[in-house]
């Protein structure tokens, strides 16, 4: 094989490397340029130097930079230049005061990175001692220093002196102005910014960047979106950064259609295979909730393989004929986490993992986004074995300590209905973040362990983390749950008076909540007559469902008409005012009910329940037979069925909530969804252990009589989510104590 064997020739071909980011063949090239004898050569490291930088390489970059006897000014300067550049603005300081007690002076190339790397930080005392020294050193300040001072300036809230510097430029160039409208942006004054785009004679990319994104970052998506077509208009290309910036709008705005026109232009002109433009695409994707339309970004990301932009260069620097190599996947971990997150999101948590078991077969890096999200998705449908198949890999990276990843797996194990591991992953955190803390208390919550909740709650506050508004949510709901209405009551009052928090409606709900399932309805209904915030659809739906518990139909009459009046989507609070009619015999007024929901063009939710079993999630929903072993989950449950019988269980034939013979109110009971999801695990799964039953909708009252009876039958342990809290049935009892 031919290689170069000059100097001016390896220069060229690593500026190729570099200006590609080909960091393989830079490597190649640096091993060959040790091989040949030119390593001393303080030319050619300097350019080995500034190919890694170039590649965001600064591991690489930095073991160079150690190992050069020489170092001048550009030796430091690109140095510094390229963890300025990679965000790592700490270090890229550090090297400027090593720098300088080495007795190396830094030029006007130096000062423009560190003044970049304090706006990075925001730190505006070490931007004006480095301004002092520039002024001191009477260096001749250029446009590019001044323009890193004006962001300085802006970016710390000094916009005033940053319009004094840029006034004073002789020739304010296109990345003064800009740094001018995105300081204007950053602190809010969105009209002068405006006013300065337009005295622009000549805008650039930049510029109209800098307008969409000003707008995005100020909540001002619409207006952000109206300066994408008159930037095409214009003639304007847009580039890799606009691209992101209008998808994440599009994104943000929940804006599917907008969305895929903007994934059209991303096509048209030729990023479909840019990587950072992939990640903002299934990121918009994900959030649409149009998950297989991120998969399909996704997978043309993952199974491109690029030929490498040096490939020219590498065929002369090997003395072969041009050809494609098949580079990385353009896909990274960024990509791969949008994926995972979107199947959370979607709540498609058998997915996620097994792109997360792919991830790690394919030996692409993780980092602690990644299983988080896999540990979300879990957590989402409640799967505790593939959750646990996810902790060993954790633990193996050295990650399990990372508060991150710990809220996450305490939050997986809690909701996936195993509370003693949860609890085991919080005793191993350090007891310094409110998340974690929060997690672990809404976890108790849930469980409807209300003094444990407390306990743990008096903890935090002893251990001096300050609770904040989520936290004060998790309390009240542990005491919602559990009847402690005094309780309630002084944690609701302690947000304001001991710790400086206005509740927000969701804390308002939940005291409702509290009020109402413990039967002081009247009560309940005056908190809501004095509350400081307008009751919203949500108060109402919780009185109405006390209502419904406690059988006062007047009251949930007026709630309902409360209620409605918001012309609520939640079709739930509707099927909420049904049950209530129908319960009490009033199947006229339920029928109207459900009249009203037709016209409306509401659907009830199906109900449907599952378990996982040998790694797999087998789904039911009322009366279901799709199930492969339907005809042995039937036979196995009208047997226990007579079982149930004849030790005292007697179908409570009034949650069938459709006018129909009692015979058949009995044969529905008999096949809701969860006691088909019982059955069927019952016949799957080892005597003694387990089951772990997920409903996506409220457990029904005869369901639930006929589970405490189920558990003694079958001297097994049964824990059933629903959509509100855990049940733990054993021994013939639950957890809820009934109250629920």
């Amino acid at each position: 094989m031919k290689f170069l064997r000059d100097s001016y020739s390896l220069t060229r071909f690593l500026k190729n490397c570099g200006s590609a980011g080909s960091v393989e063949e830079g490597k190649n090239a640096h091993a060959h340029i040790i091989k040949v004898g030119f390593q001393q050569h303080f030319f050619l490291q300097n350019n080995i130097l500034h190919m890694y930088i170039k590649c965001r390489k600064m591991e690489f970059a930095r073991q160079m930079f150690d190992k050069m006897s020489q170092r001048d000014v550009v030796t430091w300067t690109s140095l510094i230049t390229g963890y300025t550049h990679n965000g790592h603005h700490e270090e890229a300081l550090q090297h400027f005061e090593q720098m300088q007690s080495e007795g190396v002076l830094p030029n006007k190339f130096t000062f423009a990175s560190v003044l970049k790397a304090c706006a990075g930080l925001t730190d505006l005392e070490r931007g004006k001692e480095i301004q002092d020294q520039i002024r001191k050193m009477e260096i001749e300040v250029d446009v590019a220093v001044e323009n890193a001072l004006i962001d300085l300036h802006a970016k710390c809230g000094n916009i005033e002196d940053a319009r004094q510097i840029y006034d004073k430029m002789f020739n304010p160039d296109k990345f003064s102005w800009n740094a001018m409208i995105a300081g204007y942006f950053g602190n809010g004054r969105l009209e002068e910014a405006k006013k300065l785009f337009y005295e622009i004679p000549e805008k650039d990319v930049v510029s109209w960047n800098a307008m969409i994104a000003g707008y995005a970052q100020n909540g001002m998506n619409e207006k952000a979106l109206q300066f994408v077509f008159p930037m095409r208009s214009a003639g304007i290309r847009m580039d890799q950064y606009s691209l992101c910036i209008t998808i994440g709008v599009c994104s943000a705005m929940g804006d599917l259609g907008k969305g895929k026109q903007v994934h059209g232009h991303v096509f048209r002109t030729g990023f479909d295979l840019n990587g950072v433009v992939g990640n903002a695409l299934v990121n918009m994707y994900s959030k649409c909730r149009s998950v297989d339309a991120a998969r399909l970004v996704f997978d043309r990301m993952t199974n491109f393989r690029f030929g490498l932009p040096t490939r020219m260069a590498v065929g002369f620097f090997r003395g072969e004929a041009s050809k494609t190599h098949s580079g990385e996947s353009i896909a990274n971990t960024v990509s791969w986490n949008a994926m995972i997150s979107g199947y959370a999101q979607d709540d498609q948590g058998e997915e996620a993992v097994k792109l997360f078991r792919r991830m790690l077969r394919e030996g692409v890096k993780v980092d602690l986004f990644p299983y988080a999200s896999t540990l979300k998705a879990c957590a989402s449908i409640a799967i505790l074995e593939q959750g646990k198949q996810v902790h060993p890999h954790i633990i193996k990276s050295g990650n399990e300590m990372a508060a991150f990843v710990g809220s996450s797996l305490v939050d997986m194990y809690a909701k996936c209905g195993s509370i003693d591991d949860a609890r085991k992953a919080f005793d191993k955190q350090s007891k310094n973040d409110v998340v974690l803390w929060t997690t672990i208390i809404t976890g108790y919550a849930q469980h409807g362990l209300g003094h444990q909740a407390i306990e743990l709650f008096q903890q935090m506050l002893q251990a001096g983390i300050k609770p904040n508004a989520i936290s004060f949510l998790g309390i009240l709901f542990a005491c919602s749950h559990c009847g402690l209405i005094d309780e309630g009551h002084h944690y609701f009052d302690s947000m304001s008076q001991e710790n400086g928090l206005i509740p927000e409606i969701e804390h308002y709900v939940c005291m409702v909540d509290l009020l109402g399932r413990s039967g002081r309805l009247d009560e309940a209904e005056e908190f809501i007559k004095k509350m400081p915030v307008k009751p919203n659809g949500a108060i109402w739906g919780a009185l109405l469902g006390a209502c419904r518990m406690h059988g006062n139909i007047e009251m949930g009459r007026r709630a309902a008409e409360c209620l409605l009046d918001f012309r609520s989507q939640d079709t739930g609070l509707y099927i909420l005012l049904s049950n209530l009619y129908s319960t009490a015999g009033r199947w006229a007024d339920a029928a109207k009910v459900r009249k009203m929901m037709e016209y409306r063009n509401l659907k009830k939710k199906p109900g449907y329940s599952w378990i996982e079993v040998r790694d797999k999630v087998h789904l039911f929903t009322v009366g279901d037979r799709s199930h492969p072993q339907t005809e042995e989950i039937y036979t196995f449950l009208e047997k226990l069925s007579m079982e149930m019988k004849q030790v005292g269980y007697v179908p409570d034939k009034n949650f069938v909530l459709h006018d129909v013979e009692e015979e058949q109110k009995e044969f529905l009971l008999g096949h809701h969804s969860e006691k088909l999801a019982i059955g069927f695990g019952l016949i799957s799964t080892p005597s003694g252990s387990t089951l772990r039953i997920t409903k996506n909708l409220r457990v029904c009252g005869d369901c639930h009589i006929a589970i405490k009876f189920i558990s003694k039958l079958v001297c097994r342990e049964i824990v059933l989510r629903d959509n509100r809290r855990f049940h733990h049935f054993k021994d013939g009892k639950c957890s809820c104590g009934d109250y629920w």
